[in-house]
């Protein structure tokens, strides 16, 4: 069994400040590898 941890893609439409994105990005952020694309503003 391999022992990496998966990614985890994370992306909105909302901007990367969005407290959404943040929340989630804390939420999973043990469960793996996470990626953030967002734009920079709304």
């Amino acid at each position: 069994m391999s022992k990496e941890r998966p990614i985890i893609l994370v992306t909105n439409d909302d901007g990367i400040t969005a407290p959404g994105i943040r929340n989630l990005v804390e939420a999973v952020k043990d469960l793996g590898q996470v990626i953030v694309v967002a734009p920079d503003s709304p």
